[in-house]
């Protein structure tokens, strides 16, 4: 049996009695678009030294740091979604 991968994430199969290459498409194309929307949406969000001042000193560097964390576990995803898309796209 083979593995179908890309980039080292497993793609789904298309065969006749698995899921429809379209629906696949098509579900997988959302998700890349919503996350590419979610990305854009997060990089334009605020994070100001003002708003973080008035707490225990530091608590700008940590939320700084949980904010580029967190903006990289929406890239990782955004990679996994996109990688997978391709995969079902060569398939087609």
């Amino acid at each position: 049996m083979n593995l179908r991968t890309v980039h080292g994430f497993t793609v789904p199969s298309i065969h006749l009695n698995g899921t429809g290459g379209t629906t696949l498409r098509e579900e997988y194309a959302n998700a890349y678009e919503a996350l590419n929307k979610a990305v854009e949406a997060f990089v334009n969000t605020t994070c100001n030294a003002r708003d973080f001042y008035v707490q225990d000193q530091g608590a700008f560097d940590k939320a700084r740091h949980e904010r580029a964390e967190a903006l990289e576990q929406l890239r990782k995803s955004q990679h996994y979604v996109g990688s997978v898309l391709m995969g079902i796209c060569d398939q087609m």
